[in-house]
């Protein structure tokens, strides 16, 4: 087995670190209350979110290409990683706000409070950790 040079696998994180930051970030700003009521039908709900989102990744784009200009050995590298962070966290945020909304409503407060913030970032862990070992796995020459 040769293993690819690890550029590519970097490649392929940063833009999928980009687009799960835009997107779970938009969502988070779109479920906020106040731009909720101001919003009042779905469809314009969803151009918001997807403006919002292209909005957020043109953004990401403009400060890599900023930061490479100014810096002289500038590598994206960290913050691609920060914004996969940030956006792993965002999705655990949803995932809570979507297990608290619908489940588990007979438990007392505490238990619930714990068995859905276990449940909502084992939703969200676990499919990344598959994201980047597929990621891995697919830049292996065999």
């Amino acid at each position: 087995m040769v293993a690819m040079p690890y550029i590519l696998v970097n490649i392929v994180l940063s833009a999928i670190s980009m687009v799960l930051f835009s997107l779970t970030t938009a969502a988070l700003l779109i479920g906020i209350p106040s731009v909720k009521r101001k919003l009042s039908t779905r469809g314009r709900r969803a151009i918001v979110f997807l403006a919002v989102a292209t909005i957020l990744a043109g953004l990401v784009i403009a400060v890599v290409n900023i930061l490479s200009r100014l810096v002289e050995a500038f590598f994206p590298l960290h913050l691609f990683e920060t914004l996969f962070s940030v956006a792993l966290l965002n999705a655990t945020l949803l995932a809570y706000q979507f297990l608290g909304r619908r489940w588990f409503r007979t438990l007392p407060s505490t238990p619930r409070r714990l068995l859905i913030g276990v449940l909502s970032i084992l939703v969200v862990v676990v499919p990344a950790f598959a994201l980047v070992t597929a990621v891995y796995a697919l830049c292996v020459i065999r």
